[in-house]
């Protein structure tokens, strides 16, 4: 399968962003669907996945192409259709989806894709809240409805794993935060991590499984994946929900099914899923809750920024920054509209 991106330009000579608009994008506007000229987008390790093709693993992309690329950005809502949207009109607004493809100047989204930000979040905040903060909003929600005692956090240096780490401490829910090095644990104790563990030290089995008895934990958000995935399984205590929502070191695992008549279980974790499902309101107040935060719990470091004419740079500093054993310190943001001024 192959993917290719699709940029949605304008003519240069456009004047405003509504007469910037192509009438055919207006056009494909169905009932409670909006049109949001795209100001900025974030990467993410999804994207990379579809830009090699390989979206199909995820059961995505399966249908014949071209498929657009992007799933997270921000922009103003320039068209609605239907009365449930009107209130977007004129909207800043965060973009989710795994379809539509962010990564463009416009972009036709359902009324479950797009959030209203309020105006104290930044472009480049609101270009990186949905795989992080709704993404972390997301995790507090499952655990709850799990009755949590204490959770772990897998690959916690990461963006998302530090607001993870902020949300779940600000809520007194217990959390044993998992790195790859030392260095790293070191960064998060100094943010105020309780319990950080390193995956590479030898004694690394023994640590973590006294600590999950001693902590009674029965919530595990992994985004390793791979052999790690059934080694926190079986390390985990009897009656722990496992959930995978990423799988850093590879999709294929061997499993002990005896731990699973433990009463322990497995499933997946989707934040598109997840954004679908929430009603409008509850929608309104999550992302409220994160504009109000954007500073503190929900704060989020960029990185680099690029302009969209860098788009091959800025996948190549990504590609190269994020590796297996490290993570960038923060998000890569694409602009669109740098282009224009």
């Amino acid at each position: 399968i192959f993917f290719f991106l699709m940029i949605r330009r304008p003519p240069r000579s456009t004047q405003s962003r509504s007469s910037a608009a192509s009438d055919v994008y207006k056009r494909q506007l169905q009932e409670n669907q909006v049109l949001v000229k795209i100001d900025a987008f974030g990467i993410n390790p999804l994207d990379l996945t579809f830009l090699s093709g390989q979206g199909s693993s995820f059961g995505l992309g399966i249908e014949e192409g071209p498929h657009p690329v992007g799933t997270e950005g921000t922009g103003v809502v320039i068209a609605a259709k239907g009365d449930n949207v009107q209130f977007l009109l004129d909207k800043r607004v965060s973009c989710l989806s795994h379809s539509k493809g962010v990564f463009g100047d416009y972009v036709v989204l359902d009324r479950f894709e797009v959030a209203e930000v309020l105006p104290n979040v930044q472009i480049e905040e609101a270009a990186t809240l949905q795989n992080g903060a709704a993404t972390a909003q997301m995790f507090l929600q499952r655990a709850r409805e799990h009755n949590v005692k204490a959770a772990v956090n897998t690959a916690a240096n990461s963006v998302l794993g530090r607001i993870v780490n902020r949300l779940f401490k600000k809520h007194n829910i217990p959390l044993i935060n998992i790195v790859r090095r030392e260095a790293k644990a070191q960064q998060l104790r100094e943010e105020g991590a309780e319990y950080v563990l390193v995956s590479s030290e030898q004694n690394f089995d023994q640590q973590f499984q006294e600590l999950a008895q001693k902590l009674g934990v029965n919530v595990i958000f992994d985004c390793i994946g791979g052999g790690f995935f059934s080694r926190l399984l079986k390390l985990a205590p009897q009656g722990t929900i496992q959930f995978i929502y990423g799988s850093i070191d590879g999709l294929e695992t061997q499993l002990d099914l005896g731990q699973l008549f433990l009463n322990k279980q497995l499933a997946s974790l989707s934040v598109f899923q997840w954004s679908a499902s929430l009603s409008d309101e509850q929608r309104k107040r999550i992302y409220e809750e994160i504009s109000d935060q954007i500073d503190t719990t929900f704060k989020v470091n960029v990185f680099r920024t690029f302009n969209l004419n860098q788009f091959d740079e800025a996948i190549k500093v990504y590609s190269e920054n994020k590796s297996k054993e490290d993570s960038i310190d923060g998000k890569i943001v694409i602009y669109t509209c740098l282009l224009y001024t």
